[in-house]
């Protein structure tokens, strides 16, 4: 049984996306490795990256363990999740036996049950004394064309704080890459004050440039409120930074039978 192997006797891989561009794509999960790793609860922990070192492809190489878990940190299933992860690790399933190892493969840190709370907990702390009735929230997703899973994390979140919270006005899910797009936030959101969080686990290119430069915040992000025209903009860092990650990438691994 999983359950009986004691996570001192396990190796867990988190892989990420990285950048060739920006080093800030990675920061964050390195960092939730390196926190893993102190917390010395599994025998060994390790990034590895799509776009940077070390590769997807070579990860194994640094592994001693028999039973590896793979924690994608990615904030849904999709096209990487489902298809790059795979190929590139050579996964066959939710349970691979091959060249010595039994890797099991878990589920993205961004399907935790606790997503929703963790988001609106940091949304409501970034609007703080705003008005309810006077501020929108905006969910903002990267969304992609290739695969609908991007766009359907962002629609159930939406969905799940609209109906647990009364703190906003309103909750609306916009996304860089496809339809509703972040350039048309002015006229898709309606109150005074607008809360921007980003549904991103990094705080690359697309958080540091991309976003402030749609939403007309450049040099962007230095600080954590703006007057755009008539409206107040709070802004939140990158969910993927949350503390909370190390949690959810313990409880991914628990849960794993439970697929």
């Amino acid at each position: 049984m999983v359950n009986e192997i004691p996570f001192t006797e396990i190796a867990v891989v988190i892989a990420g996306h990285g950048s060739t561009l920006s080093a800030q794509s990675s920061r964050a999960t390195r960092a939730l490795v390196e926190r893993l790793n102190e917390m010395a609860i599994f025998a060994e922990v390790h990034a590895t990256f799509w776009k940077e070192e070390p590769y997807f492809c070579e990860v194994f190489e640094q592994i001693n363990c028999e039973h590896v878990w793979v924690v994608p940190h990615f904030i849904s299933e999709g096209y990487f999740t489902q298809q790059v992860i795979p190929r590139e690790l050579g996964l066959t399933g939710a349970i691979t036996v091959r060249d010595g190892f039994c890797i099991r493969y878990c589920e993205p840190v961004g399907s935790h049950a606790g997503m929703t709370d963790l988001l609106l907990s940091r949304a409501i702390a970034a609007a703080g004394e705003s008005e309810p009735s006077e501020t929108s929230l905006m969910l903002v997703g990267h969304g992609t064309d290739k695969d609908e899973g991007s766009a359907r994390a962002v629609r159930y979140q939406v969905g799940e704080m609209t109906r647990r919270s009364e703190r906003f006005a309103e909750v609306v899910g916009l996304y860089l890459d496809q339809a509703p797009h972040l350039s048309e936030w002015q006229e898709l959101s309606h109150a005074r004050n607008v809360v921007v969080l980003p549904f991103f686990i990094a705080e690359g290119l697309h958080f540091t440039r991309d976003l402030p430069k749609i939403l007309g915040l450049e040099p962007g992000f230095e600080q954590r409120f703006y007057e755009v025209g008539q409206r107040r903009v709070f802004c939140t860092t990158a969910v993927g930074g949350d503390p909370a990650m190390v949690d959810f990438v313990i409880d991914q691994i628990k849960n794993f039978e439970e697929r």
